[in-house]
């Protein structure tokens, strides 16, 4: 049996969630001008990282879509989003999840944060209750 993200997920929850989160994550194309940085923004990336990334970006295109909730708010991908308006682009893809409180929202970045050595995390700004967790 050939195993998708949908059964993947329907095998952690009840087959009745997994529809409804499925329902709520949406692929869309947005105007980068109008997605808002997050703002407690905590990783920090250096020119020589954005000129890489722009590099990939103008090679293979936006790949990957920038993470936001229905507020427009960046959950993640403020890089990509930088760079695409360095690159002049009027549309990028978003992966739109509107069934994320802000509290949810706060522990995916967290996550993703935590998952990632792309650009590091700037621990000076970082709140005390995350520089714990961070070690």
């Amino acid at each position: 049996m050939k195993t998708t993200a949908r059964h993947t997920t329907a095998a952690l929850v009840a087959p009745a969630v997994a529809d409804r989160l499925l329902e709520k994550v949406r692929l869309e194309d947005a105007d980068p001008e109008i997605l808002i940085p997050y703002a407690r923004e905590l990783r920090l990336h250096s020119t020589k990282q954005l000129d890489k990334l722009e590099a990939s970006m103008r090679a293979f295109g936006n790949v990957d879509p920038i993470l936001v909730g229905d507020d427009n708010e960046i959950i993640d991908g403020s890089a990509r989003v930088a760079v695409a308006k360095r690159l002049g682009l009027k549309s990028v893809q978003i992966l739109r999840v509107g069934h994320l409180n802000r509290e949810e929202r706060r522990l995916l970045r967290v996550a993703l944060w935590t998952c990632t050595g792309f650009a590091p995390v700037t621990y000076l700004i970082m709140p005390p209750w995350l520089r714990r967790r961070a070690g």
